[in-house]
C-alpha cells in the first residue's frame, strides 16, 4: 500500500503495452476489472483502454459471484494516442 497512487501501475501498463504491440501479429488487448476495482478502471482509462461492456457473474471470487467489466484496446487506438503524446512534448 505503501506505492499506491504513484503512478507505477500506470508505468507498467504502459510499458506492456508498448511491448505488445511491436508484435506485428497482436492487434488487440482486452482486461477484465471486476466493477467494484475502481482504481484499475482509472489505470486501464488513463492508458487508453475503453470499457466494452458488463459481464453479469463473470467469476467467482472466494465463493462469491462478481461482475466484471471488460476493457480493450486496439493497435490503431494505441498508436494515434502515440502520435497524440508525442505531438503535446513536441510542443512544450
Amino acid at each position: 500500500m505503501a506505492h499506491w497512487g504513484k503512478g507505477l501501475m500506470r508505468q507498467a501498463v504502459a510499458a506492456v503495452l508498448q511491448w505488445t504491440y511491436r508484435q506485428d501479429r497482436i492487434n488487440r488487448i482486452h482486461a477484465f476489472v471486476r466493477v467494484d476495482d475502481r482504481r484499475s478502471e482509472r489505470v486501464l482509462e488513463r492508458s487508453g483502454f475503453v470499457r466494452e461492456g458488463c459481464l453479469s457473474s463473470y467469476r467467482a471470487c472466494r465463493g462469491q459471484p462478481y461482475d466484471f467489466y471488460i476493457y480493450g484496446l486496439l493497435r490503431s487506438d494505441w498508436a494515434a494516442a502515440q502520435q497524440q503524446v508525442g505531438a503535446d512534448e513536441a510542443r512544450r
